[in-house]
C-alpha cells in the first residue's frame, strides 16, 4: 500500500462521486508499519465509471481525513491524507 499523490488521488474520482456502503470488510490496514484500526469511518463513495471507491476515516483533526482508494479492477488499497482544511480553505 503506498501514499497516493493529489494528482494521483484526484484522478480516480473520475467525472463524479457516488456515495456507497461502507466496506466493513476493509477493517485494518498497515501503513509505513502502523496498524491502522478503522474505528471511525465516516462514509464511503464510488465513481462514476465504478473504477475507484474512497473510504474515509475520520483523524483526530477536524476536517481531515485518511481515505482509503481502492482499485476495483486489480483490488490494490492506496491512501490519501484528505485536509479539507487546506482544499476549501477551512479553519
Amino acid at each position: 500500500m503506498k501514499q497516493l499523490n493529489e494528482e494521483e488521488f484526484k484522478k480516480t474520482f473520475g467525472a463524479g462521486m457516488v456515495s456507497i456502503s461502507f466496506d466493513n470488510n476493509l477493517l485494518t490496514y498497515n501503513i509505513d508499519s502502523l496498524n491502522v484500526s478503522l474505528l471511525s469511518p465516516e462514509s464511503a463513495y464510488r465513481n462514476d465509471t465504478e473504477t475507484f471507491k474512497h473510504q474515509l476515516v475520520k483523524t483526530n483533526s477536524e476536517n481531515i481525513f485518511l481515505v482509503f482508494v481502492k482499485d476495483i479492477f486489480d483490488n490494490k488499497i492506496n491512501y490519501f491524507l484528505l485536509d479539507l482544511n487546506k482544499e476549501y480553505g477551512l479553519t
